[in-house]
């Protein structure tokens, strides 16, 4: 879990948009301009998540946004 926490191959995704506070630890993929995914664990005062987000289009930048989308929607569900 230490390694999937110094990963920064993954600011654009899981990590993107969840609030301050909030600490990350993932594995991002990527298969050519089509395929872009993140799995990881979040988590927040005292509680913890497994995300895995696969995606498939064909703007890497869209597919992005959507696993930021899918960690902050998680979060906002499951962390207030």
């Amino acid at each position: 879990m230490n390694i999937m926490a110094k990963n920064k191959t993954g600011d654009t995704r899981i990590r993107a948009r969840v609030p301050p506070g909030v600490w990350v630890a993932e594995k991002t993929g990527t298969l050519g301009k089509h395929l872009a995914n993140d799995a990881g664990y979040m988590g927040w005062d005292g509680s913890e998540i497994a995300l895995t987000c696969f995606t498939w289009s064909n703007a890497e930048t869209y597919a992005e946004a959507l696993i930021a989308d899918a960690a902050r929607a998680v979060f906002d569900v499951l962390g207030e």
